[in-house]
């Protein structure tokens, strides 16, 4: 994704996305976002929900990397520990809900054009 999209993002979520281009020895989410720029509304969407949740709940969590694998998305999230109590479990549970929900999208997106992927079937 372009450094203006992501730009964009880690000023709306400074807290959610604090390691981003962080110390490579330290996080995966040192060199960015690694995917098209398709997928920025997905992820849009799917920070907003989870800061949404952070607020509601209090949860500790960051952002450890978002990626193209496979063709898909992938988010990588790490809950602080020693959190504890039936509203912040519940709160981890609706952030990974967020998250699934977020990568069955990406499936059927182009990671380039943001447009519904466009499937060819080979008649041989």
């Amino acid at each position: 994704m372009t450094s203006d999209l992501e730009l964009k993002l880690v000023e709306k979520h400074p807290e959610i996305l604090s390691r981003y281009r962080g110390d490579v020895d330290k996080t995966c989410f040192a060199f960015g976002f690694d995917h098209g720029n398709g997928w920025f509304y997905i992820v849009q969407e799917m920070l907003e929900k989870i800061q949404n949740i952070v607020n509601e709940t209090g949860i500790e969590v960051k952002v450890e990397q978002i990626k193209e694998k496979w063709d898909s998305l992938r988010c990588y999230v790490d809950f602080e520990p020693g959190q504890r109590g039936s509203k912040i479990q519940q709160g981890i549970s609706q952030i990974n809900e967020i998250i699934s929900s977020a990568e069955e999208i990406s499936k059927t997106t182009c990671p380039r054009t943001g447009e519904p992927k466009q499937y060819r079937i080979n008649n041989f």
